[in-house]
């Protein structure tokens, strides 16, 4: 996927990870949940703080700047447009108004104002729903797009801890 080098760049340093979304609405619970896979699979991560936030990131805007990073990652379904489980990596400034959410604030909004508060890297790692259903499951499409996710921000953290213990 092309946005995958950046995404390691992301990673390379000091990151929060936030997962955000409502678990009762299907794919929309897509953040919240790789959010506590990568818990399990990094927490021996000193660099990397994984936040799993629900439907109320705002909440964790004062421990994101108390870990100073140096890129945070918010994780998110967003409707972007693609298919179901596409996975596109958005910029605050490349976010267009956001539709009504099913977050207290917009990502978009909460990325603006960490930009006024931290030098962070701040991106929207977004995935396409196929379905916001109450009490609905992941559909499939986004599963398989959650799991490539977890395979890859695993390997890219792993691979930047040992680059910087050869150091």
């Amino acid at each position: 996927m092309k946005f995958e080098k950046e995404l390691r760049s992301l990673l390379s340093g000091n990151a929060v990870i936030l997962g955000m979304g409502n678990e009762l609405k299907a794919d929309d619970g897509a953040g919240v949940v790789l959010a506590r896979r990568l818990i399990a699979d990094l927490n021996s991560s000193k660099r990397i703080t994984i936040i799993s936030a629900g439907s109320s990131p705002e909440n964790y805007i004062r421990n994101i700047l108390a870990a100073e990073p140096d890129a945070i990652i918010f994780i998110d379904a967003a409707d972007t447009g693609g298919s179901p489980g596409k996975i596109s990596l958005h910029g605050a400034g490349s976010l267009l108004p956001s539709p009504p959410s099913t977050h207290s604030i917009s990502p978009g909004m909460i990325m603006k104002m960490l930009s006024f508060s931290s030098q962070s890297k701040i991106r929207l790692l977004a995935i396409q729903p196929k379905t916001l259903a109450l009490n609905g499951g992941i559909s499939p499409e986004v599963e398989r797009s959650i799991n490539w996710l977890e395979k890859t921000i695993v390997e890219a953290v792993k691979n930047s801890q040992r680059d910087l213990s050869k150091e």
